[in-house]
């Protein structure tokens, strides 16, 4: 498999190559996915949406997705692109920003990918890229800044609920911390990632959560992978350490032990 990729300080990035390619990632930054040649199918947990030459999608931040980039159905090579929303920029963005023609309401958006047709706008984004896709040129920063504000309005006029995703370190929008953890609980993110996914510094993260719980950030986790363990036991016919790596827990000596302290007997003896 013959694959190009070319980065850019985390912002942009091309690839480039002419067989299947399949891939997990980790979407750590909101980020845009657009197809110049071939096709891309984006799974976010069985939901797939397919982009074909010209069409892109808005992927939030923080959001696990498995990418399978075809080739060009007469044989020409997969190109596409990858252009990534630091959120240090987009906070430089929002308070530049004229707050007065924001929307009066908006509702999130209802799912982690958003479809971006082909329209004039996009294309117009991506094909300003090109000279940097085909030559090993990095553009400058004041280039690469203003395609980042392009790109924001690319999202934001496909749907007004990307003003809640984009911006969502701000307290007219900011992440609710229970519904990031409990859609996240399973995965080992330190404190420091919890706060930053949820648009708050560590001191904010952990004053707000004191709101809503009286548990630590720890406990909570602990408490909640438990619970979830206890409910796939009880309702599927499950091995142990399967559910175990599902919920979070790492150590089975471990998770044993909480597991019986908390409701009394091992794991193994819990069935559905």
């Amino acid at each position: 498999m013959n694959v190009k990729r070319l980065t850019y300080n985390d912002v942009f990035q091309v690839f480039l190559h002419r067989s299947e390619m399949q891939h997990d990632r980790v979407v750590r930054e909101h980020t845009l996915f657009y197809v110049l040649e071939g096709s891309i199918d984006i799974n976010e947990q069985g939901n797939i949406i397919t982009l074909n030459s010209g069409e892109c999608a808005f992927i939030r931040r923080d959001h696990r997705v498995r990418l399978c980039h075809h080739a060009g159905s007469q044989g020409g090579p997969h190109r596409s692109m990858a252009f990534n929303f630091p959120q240090k920029y987009l906070m430089k963005y929002w308070h530049q920003m004229d707050k007065r023609h924001l929307p009066a309401y908006t509702r999130e958006l209802p799912a982690s990918v958003l479809k971006i047709p082909a329209r004039p706008d996009v294309q117009g984004l991506f094909q300003s890229f090109l000279p940097y896709y085909d030559f090993s040129i990095n553009p400058d920063e004041e280039w690469i800044n203003l395609k980042l504000a392009e790109g924001i309005q690319v999202i934001l006029r496909t749907d007004a609920g990307a003003y809640a995703a984009m911006f969502d370190f701000t307290s007219q929008w900011r992440v609710d911390i229970l519904r990031y953890m409990n859609e996240n609980y399973m995965y080992n993110l330190s404190m420091q990632e919890l706060a930053h996914y949820t648009g708050r510094s560590l001191t904010t993260f952990k004053r707000d959560f004191k709101k809503v719980s009286d548990l630590t950030p720890e406990k909570w986790i602990v408490q909640r992978r438990l619970e979830a363990a206890y409910q796939l036991l009880t309702q599927e016919s499950r091995k142990v350490q399967d559910v175990m790596l599902e919920v979070g827990f790492d150590n089975f000596s471990f998770f044993s032990r909480i597991f019986k302290e908390k409701y009394g007997v091992p794991p193994s003896m819990i069935r559905g």
